[in-house]
Order: C-alpha cells, then structure tokens, then sequence
C-alpha cells in the first residue's frame, strides 16, 4: 500500500473512532489525538501466506513502552514498513488527558503489501477496523446510557495517574504498566471506590504495598507481573475477599503463597507462572475452581480439593509421578490440562475414565498417535487436544548408521571422552564388513593434524616410529592429550581392517596441528588456532570437495545445533557443516541429568543394546535438552576472569530435536566403564611444561 494511502485511512478510522466515542463517553474529548499502538496482537503460529513477515522483536515489554503514547507519525512510521502493513487494525478511544484523546491502534503481527490479504474490506478502508469504547460490565445497549472513559484505566506513568485522581470513583479496572509503579504507589492510590480489577504489569510491587488493597471492599480480581523480583512476597496481602488471583513471573523461592490460600475463602480462580522454577505449597479453598501452574519445574505442590471444573498443569519436567501426585485428592474433574509436561502413554489412558473428564489436553506430551487414537475412540464425547508425539523407533546401531550413509554424506558420532562402551562401539562399527564399503573416511578429534602424514602411514600398515604423537600431543584435551588406552586401540583397529582392504579406511585428524617445540609462552597463536573452524576445513577439503563421505567423531558439544549457553554465539563445528551438506547427528546416552536417569534409563531398556533411534517427532526428541545433557555443571570463564557454573541447556527451553538428530543407546550409566590414562614418568616433565603454556 501506498504511503499516502495507507495515511489517510488512519486519519479517516481515527476520526471516525473519536467521533463515536464522543456519543458514548461523559468526558469531553479533546480534539488532538495521540496514539497507543499494540503491536503483535494476534495468533500468528500458522505457515506464512503470500508476502507475510513477521516481526517478533515487535512483542517485546520495550517496544510496548516506546509506543504506548506516540503522535501520528510515529504512529505512521511504526506501522508503514515499505509497504508493508498489519493486515488488520482494531481503531478505538481508551482514555483521554488534558490535552489529547488517547486512541488504541490494535495490530496483527503479519505485515503485507497485498491488499488481497488486508481485512475489513467491507468497511471501505482495509486494515481498519473502528471499534467503540469497551462497555462496563452489564451495559445496558438499549438504554444507551453515556458512561466514563475512566471505567476502564490503564497508565504507564504517574502523571496519567495523578490525571486519574479526579475521576476515581469511576474506575471499575485498572491496570498499571511498568516499574514507575512501586509499593508507595499502592499506599497512595486515590479512593477507588467501584475498583473491581487491578492489573499490575512489569511493576516494581515487592508486596509490602499489597496491604493497602484492603482499602477497596469491592476489589475481587488481582493479577501481578512479578518479573521475578527475589524480594516480592504476599505476606503483607488482605485478601479475604479476593475471587480470582493471577501470579506471573514468579521468583524461583517461596513467595508466600500458603498463606495467600489460608486467607482466600472465596477464591475460586488462581493462576501461577514462573519462566523456570516455581515453588508450591499449602491447600486450595474449597471455592477453587480453576487452576491453573505454569512452570518449568515445580518445587512442592498444592492441596486440591476434591471437586474442581479445570485443572492446567503446564510444567516442562513433570512427570507421571508428579501428575498423579496433584491429582490424588481429586474425585470430580471437568477439564484437564497437562500440555507441555511428561505424561506419557500408561497414566494417559487413565485419565478420561477416573474423573469423567469433559476435556482433556495433551499437546506437546510424550504420548504417542496410538494411544491418541485409543483414547479418542474409548471416550467419543472427550473434547481431546493432542499432537501426538510417534513412538522412538530404534534400530540396531550399526545398521543404522552404516544405512544412514546412503542418505547422507555426513554422519556424526558424539564421541563419549575416555568412555569404554562408546569406543567399543565405534570398534564394532569399523569392523562390520559393510562399513568400509558405505565409508572411507574417518575424521577424529582425538589427532593431532601436525601428524596427518604419520597417521596415514600408519593406519595403511607401516611400521612408523613415534605414533603416540598422534593422540598424545593432541591439545584439543589439554597438555597431556588422549593418552586413554582405547584411543591408540582405535588407531590399531583400524589398521588392522585396512590389511583386508582393497582401498584402505581413511582417518583424518580433525584438530589443529600444534607443533609443541615452538610454543614457550600462552600467548603463543600456534595454540589458539580455533578447533571447530579447523575441523571443518578438513572436511570440507578432505571429504565434501572430493564427493566423498565421512563418519565424524567428536566430542558432544562439537555436534549439536545449539550452544550450551546463551552467550555463546560462534558456530561450532556441525553447525559451520550444515551450512556446506546434510549432517547426521547421533548423539550418545551419556550426560543425562541425576533427576532423570532412572524413568529415561527404564524406557530405553527396551530397546536393542546397542540401538539408535530418530528423535524428531517422537516423544524423545520433545525432551528439553538439560535432561539429556545437564548431568553435570560446566565452568564458563569470561574475559574479565569471572567464572560461572552452570548446567548446560538450563532454561535455554530447547528440546533434544533441535540439537540432533539420533540418540545411541549403549546400556545404563551405571555400567559404564572409564578407559584410564597412561603416562610414563619420562613424559611427565613435558607435561608439566605444557600445563605451565596452556
């Protein structure tokens, strides 16, 4: 659309909208218009049609600050991108100050500049769309009484609310924005007589103020975006009256909540969300009807009565223990909802019958399309919600991967340090007879480059003085290298295939090439060279410009599409493949998280030993990838020399479908066996000259 177009319909919706109001509203509103614009205020998970582009940075807290009060041509600006433009426009009046009518801009998040996509074409000027003022509750249409515009109010500053004060007695709801709003704030509200709903958003509320809220009889609905604020706490809250509580943002401590719930006897609604850990504790009114906890862990539960109409338990790591913990006191149940947490097949199928259940949600479970489809045809008048996740379908290892060659040139292996299972495994996979015909080419981590000539000679059969070099003076693992027993076996297995070969198996050293003798200070670059980047090289050279096809072995974190930790940002050395050919990654059990092992280790025990399976789609690919991967906190050193410890993945909220591929099964944790280093007393003093550099 056309700039000049697109500005005369907002003026021509504006002034409609201000028009309409002034029918409505007791407040003469002034002439000048201002504009509050709402950006991303649609559904916007369907595939994109035609030109549609969306912009998600549109949603954030400071973008709604910018706007929240703006003339007409940043009004303008913001929503003409190019020709691009929301493809509707909810136009109406919400609020007036000395000066200016405060008018709402309303806007679907999917920008366009194909007028066949723009709504409200009926109303002769697409995207608009003029709306009225929102009516208090129980307006009467027919009788067309004129009503306050301060019915509903909403300020994001304090001197909106200090226009507020001379129009108190009219406000029915009333929602403050930001952090200029603090416990004094709430000390120093005006009488607000008919307030019914307060809204508190991004505020500075810790909670001491929350005591003068019992200077409103009528107030009966509270909602409160704690953004996690350590100190907020609802000790100080008289909520004797209070019907419904939404709590969002919590902080990962006890907030008070027991307390809350022994004072609420008319509490019939209550909402709890928290971005990560979220802390439960004490026993719901019997008056509770809706609940509602949404979190990424939960630390305690809650004491439900035995009659309720909705249940949501949106908790990522909830298990089927945990579920059917909450649920024990339950006798009658309308609607539930565990979407987004680890229910799976066996306590799924229950459900429906044991609480005569209306509704039921399993979305983004773990429960597969075979038990979706049994519970939908057991129970017919179930309103049921499901995606179902597929069964993992695992394969013997050595099939797969040998198979996998066949569909791509890639396929990666995370390599388990010093882990004897896994080596044995990758022993076993070098010796089947169909490997070497799949694959020609090996490239390892655990190798100097500096000796890829002696590498080569070596694994073709000659006798080559010195060899340990290769693994030994490897500084990927630091200055002593792999010096575990099952590398040089790895290098000697592979050998000994080659002796039966018509054209050997290639190993590729896939880290730089360190030349020890010339590095005598840290600062050396001879030692920095960065190891994913070099490791690529190699394979594109050796492997992708040749059409070749290579098995890559690597440590974990070399092979997976997603950083451990949010602050790092250089590619490492799948994801810099990914860009050039197709990569298979298989990721191996190995750093489950403690809290998880024993449920994850009892469903893997039915497969194959060792057995590989596909994770997208299925239940295991939903897991998020601190399960998988969180087992033990890795140090983070940062420039200024601070040092972090964190779990990998912690509330990054990735699933394990997005980091791999695969998933290798190679037996429980608890049988693994660790290959121990050897090092000579002769190459102790080398080592310690080379710790003193690294």
């Amino acid at each position: 659309m056309e700039r000049e177009l697109f500005v005369a319909r907002l003026r021509e919706a504006a002034a409609r909208a201000h028009d309409f109001a002034r029918t409505m509203i007791v407040e003469s509103l002034p002439d000048a218009l201002r504009f509050r614009v709402r950006l991303n205020s649609s559904h916007d998970g369907n595939p994109p049609v035609g030109d549609e582009r969306r912009f998600p940075e549109d949603s954030s807290f400071e973008r709604a600050v910018e706007l929240h009060s703006v003339d007409e041509e940043r009004a303008i600006s913001t929503l003409w991108r190019g020709g691009r433009i929301p493809e509707w426009i909810d136009v109406s009046v919400i609020g007036e100050t000395v000066s200016a009518t405060l008018v709402e801009l309303r806007c679907c998040g999917r920008f366009t500049a194909e007028d066949r996509l723009l709504y409200h074409e009926q109303e002769g000027r697409p995207p608009f769309h003029v709306l009225g003022p929102a009516l208090p509750p129980d307006y009467d249409l027919g009788e067309r009484e004129r009503f306050s515009i301060y019915h509903h109010s909403e300020c994001w500053t304090l001197d909106e609310l200090d226009h507020l004060r001379s129009r108190a007695g009219h406000v029915w709801s009333l929602e403050l924005v930001g952090d200029a709003f603090d416990d004094a704030t709430l000390a120093s509200l005006p009488a607000l007589s008919a307030m019914e709903l307060l809204n508190l958003v991004h505020s500075a509320i810790d909670g001491s103020g929350l005591a003068t809220l019992a200077r409103f009889p009528r107030l009966r609905r509270l909602s409160i975006s704690c953004d996690q604020r350590d100190a907020f706490r609802l000790d100080d809250l008289a909520a004797v009256g209070l019907e419904s509580v939404t709590l969002d943002k919590l902080p990962p401590r006890g907030f008070g909540l027991a307390r809350l719930l022994a004072r609420s006897p008319k509490l019939c609604w209550l909402e709890l969300g928290a971005d990560n850990d979220l802390v439960c504790d004490g026993a719901c009114p019997a008056a509770i009807e809706m609940l509602t906890v949404r979190a990424k862990r939960v630390h305690g539960q809650l004491q439900l009565p035995a009659r309720m109409d909705s249940l949501r338990l949106s908790v990522a790591e909830m298990t089927d223990r945990a579920i059917s913990a909450w649920l024990a006191p339950v006798r009658e149940l309308h609607s539930l909802g565990l979407s987004g947490t680890r229910l799976t097949n066996e306590l799924a199928e229950t459900l429906p019958r044991r609480y005569q259940l209306r509704s039921l949600d399993i979305t983004d479970t773990q429960v597969t399309a075979e038990c979706v489809a049994r519970i939908a045809e057991a129970h017919p008048k179930l309103r049921l919600r499901a995606n179902p996740r597929a069964a993992a379908r695992p394969a013997n290892a050595i099939d797969a991967v040998i198979a996998q060659f066949a569909r791509t040139p890639l396929v990666a292996l995370s390599e388990m340090h010093g882990n004897e299972q896994g080596a044995a495994f990758l022993e076993a996979l070098v010796r089947d007879r169909r490997f070497a015909a799949a694959v020609q080419t090996i490239v390892v981590e655990f190798g100097n480059a500096l000796h890829q000539d002696l590498c080569d000679r070596y694994v073709a059969g000659e006798d080559v003085p010195d060899v340990r070099k290769i693994w030994c003076d490897f500084a990927g693992a630091g200055p002593a290298g792999f010096r575990a027993p099952i590398y040089p076996r790895f290098f000697e297995v592979v050998r000994e295939v080659n002796r039966s070969l018509a054209t050997p198996i290639r190993v590729l050293l896939g880290d730089p090439p360190v030349d020890w003798s010339a590095i005598h200070a840290p600062s050396d670059p001879a030692s920095r060279e960065d190891r994913d980047e070099h490791f690529a090289r190699v394979v594109e050279r050796e492997v992708l410009d040749r059409g070749g096809r290579a098995l890559i072995v690597a440590g974990g974190f070399h092979l997976v599409r997603a950083a451990p930790f949010a602050d790092i940002t250089a590619p490492n050395l799948v994801q810099r493949l990914d860009r050039r050919a197709p990569v298979y990654v298989i990721a191996a059990h190995f750093g489950v998280h403690p809290g998880y092992e024993a449920e994850l280790e009892e469903r893997l025990a039915m497969w194959p030993c060792p057995g590989i399976a596909d994770v997208h789609g299925t239940w295991l690919g939903s897991l998020d990838a601190n399960v998988l991967f969180g087992r033990n906190e890795l140090t983070r050193v940062y420039p200024d020399g601070t040092e972090v410890k964190r779990a990998p993945y912690a509330d990054l909220g990735l699933a394990l479908e997005q980091l791999v591929d695969a998933y290798l099964w190679l037996g429980p944790l608890a049988a693994y066996t660790r290959s121990i280093p050897i090092i000579p007393d002769e190459d102790r003093p080398e080592i310690e000259r080379r710790a003193k550099l690294w």
